[in-house]
């Protein structure tokens, strides 16, 4: 049995490839949005309307006679004629005008009545060949809908008036002899530059098409809401993701006031506060706002973080565009981790509170046995009861340690400016203790920054430093600090210097990290504090971090942001 072959899809030939390219170059049509087709058809209903009275005037304005009878409206030089070849004109402006017959409709009449008032323009200047060129230029007014019928109709209008009626009666086209005597030459002389002049305007209708496809594409594919505001509020357009949060149709949305979208109720104690929108609208500044409230069109709320952008024409303001995000999901977020904070703030408080009495217990017990025992434990016992304490008293500063990072994670973002000086001087003092038994030397530099920062945290951030300076010594001597400022990059902070043995290049991140130590037990500490010296460092948009130091020791840094 034979088998039919199926055939296979071939490339494109030569001619489907040209007139697919030929198809991509002409208008789909009809696909402007109402509110640029309402705008763009005033003024071409207006156009008409000039026209209707442009014609009418022809008469008194050229010194046409003033007769009133059945013969003279058909007598071209009286005024009567040329108010009534204006009427039709007029008539297509008012059906032009009338919303009813519906929008192809409406720009079909535009079209006629534009054609119309060529081709009376034509006869009243007897044929005077240069205001055939009215013909064109109404020709791309109308390329202004974007729409194929009303286009299309008004060029067989013009096939029309130069093919049938200018061979017909010729002298009502042509005042030349040329033409008179050859009308279907010169009917394909003005069709040909008709057909070019057209050729013309549909590409750059398609061009225009093709831009606004895309920005729709871009638009409609945005993830985020965006709609765009004229100079008195009013939203010109809107995105699909824009109508979905705000619960509202595209359609509907058009047109809204903003003030429909920032205060609903009319509140006047909200009508008071001025919306960085607004501000936008009358300076033409850019905003952002990180948190605020819009109001869908059932009268919900939506929390929303957004950015209003001005519209600039010519250095002119003309409106605003507003991109906007739904951060119901973040705030919940946030509400939960506020809680879940909350809870484990609360934990630790009743963990550190309910850890310190039987440490503080076991603290005074052995310090009672160790004060009772005094002679009559050998040394080893005395050493042990020594640990006992030492270790109780680092539990208890390890809980304070843990609290104070619980404490730094609820920190906000400070917005006032301090003294380095003063943040320093607090810091030594509650050091004083430990330099007075250390017998250390402490140098701070005459001048110190300005810091943007919280005072009691970057109190606390340097006091950890010093104190972690004040454990390191050169060859048992007495422990030699300097405190000096630091300014690079954007970024203004102190430096902690010692002259202990160094940090190991291995050790320099370890070492800032929770219950990280770099010196093994016999250096005293709990393995908190420059892990609070960088949570500091962060939360203020700085950074902490250590180096080796010319010569031999550290150098701590500390810097916050500016």
């Amino acid at each position: 049995m034979k088998q039919r072959s199926i055939p296979t899809r071939t490339s494109f030939t030569p001619f489907a490839q040209t007139a697919a390219s030929l198809r991509s170059i002409i208008p789909s049509g009809g696909a402007l949005p109402p509110e640029i087709w309402t705008k763009r058809h005033r003024f071409l209903v207006s156009l008409t309307w000039f026209h209707a009275i442009l014609i009418g005037l022809v008469g008194p304005l050229y010194g046409y006679r003033w007769v009133v009878s059945i013969e003279a409206l058909f007598q071209d030089d009286t005024v009567l004629h040329t108010v009534l070849e204006g009427v039709p004109v007029a008539l297509f402006a008012v059906l032009g005008g009338w919303k009813r017959l519906g929008t192809t409709l409406q720009a079909s009449a535009v079209a006629l009545g534009l054609m119309s008032s060529s081709a009376i323009l034509v006869h009243l200047s007897g044929g005077y060949i240069e205001l055939h060129f009215h013909f064109f230029v109404m020709l791309t007014f109308l390329a202004l809908y974007q729409d194929w019928i009303p286009y299309l109709l008004a060029i067989v209008y013009v096939a029309i008036h130069h093919g049938l009626v200018g061979v017909l009666w010729p002298e009502a086209v042509y005042n030349h002899g040329a033409a008179l005597n050859a009308p279907w030459t010169w009917a394909g002389i003005h069709a040909f530059f008709i057909l070019c002049a057209s050729a013309g305007t549909v590409i750059s209708w398609r061009f225009n098409e093709i831009a606004a496809s895309r920005l729709d594409l871009i638009l409609n594919s945005a993830g985020e809401g965006i709609f765009g505001l004229d100079r008195e509020g009013k939203v010109m357009f809107a995105n699909p993701a824009a109508a979905s949060i705000l619960g509202y149709s595209t359609e509907r949305l058009v047109g809204q006031s903003v003030e429909a979208i920032l205060h609903p109720g009319k509140d006047e104690t909200l009508l008071a506060e001025k919306s960085l929108i607004d501000v936008t609208l009358q300076d033409g500044s850019v905003r952002h706002s990180s948190e605020e409230v819009f109001w869908r069109e059932d009268g919900s709320r939506v929390p929303v973080e957004y950015i209003s952008t001005p519209i600039l024409e010519s250095d002119d303001l003309v409106g605003a565009v507003v991109a906007f995000e739904d951060i119901t999901e973040r705030k919940q977020t946030e509400e939960r981790l506020t809680t879940k904070t909350r809870d484990l703030e609360t934990l630790l408080y009743l963990t550190s509170h309910n850890l310190r009495e039987p440490l503080r217990a076991i603290a005074v017990f052995s310090k009672m046995v160790q004060e009772r025992s005094i002679g009559l434990v050998d040394d080893k016992t005395a050493n042990l009861l020594m640990r006992v304490i030492r270790a109780s008293g680092r539990m208890n500063q390890l809980l304070d340690n843990v609290f104070a990072l619980s404490s730094i994670l609820r920190m906000e973002t400070p917005a006032e400016q301090v003294e380095a000086r003063a943040i320093v001087t607090e810091a030594l003092r509650r050091c004083e203790k430990q330099v007075e038994e250390r017998r250390a030397k402490v140098t701070v530099a005459e001048s110190l920054p300005r810091l943007r920062a919280d005072k009691r945290w970057a109190s606390e951030a340097v006091y950890h430093l010093i104190a972690n300076a004040l454990k390191f010594t050169e060859q048992g001597e007495a422990p030699n600090v300097e405190i000096t400022s630091y300014q690079s990059d954007g970024q203004v902070g102190l430096v902690v210097k010692d002259r202990g043995p160094g940090i190991p290049p291995d050790l320099t991140e370890r070492i800032f990290q929770m219950f990280q130590r770099g010196v093994g037990q016999e250096i005293e500490g709990a393995g908190a504090g420059l892990a609070i010296v960088r949570q500091v460092a962060e939360h203020h948009g700085g950074r902490a971090w250590v180096q080796a130091r010319e010569g031999g020791g550290s150098e701590f840094f500390l810097t916050f942001g500016v």
